[in-house]
């Protein structure tokens, strides 16, 4: 696993890209270092931090009720809104008298 995250966080260290890191493991906290965008989650002292209260036995699915807390100062930086035509101007009439 630390070989594909260590690859995967390379690159986006390389390319200024955005990194969701699990908060809860020094590992990952570790290797995501010097990534210009950093969010993290988890399950205390993260940027989104939550915990699962109860869990179906028969799904692998989460059921039940969760506490999410977000962090509203995160953005996660995207590519540029693009420009929007410009409405065009009529040309004059030309009208003879």
């Amino acid at each position: 696993m630390k070989k594909g995250k260590g690859e995967l966080y390379d690159w986006l260290r390389d390319n200024g890209g955005t990194a969701f890191v699990l908060q809860d493991s020094a590992d990952l906290r570790q290797m995501s270092r010097g990534i210009a965008h950093v969010i993290t989650y988890g399950t205390k002292d993260a940027d989104y931090s939550g915990v699962i209260s109860r869990q179906a036995a028969t799904s692998p699915a989460t059921t039940g009720s969760h506490a999410i807390n977000r962090n509203p100062r995160h953005r996660v930086p995207g590519p540029p809104e693009p420009e929007l035509p410009q409405p065009r101007t009529p040309p004059p009439s030309s009208t003879s008298k």
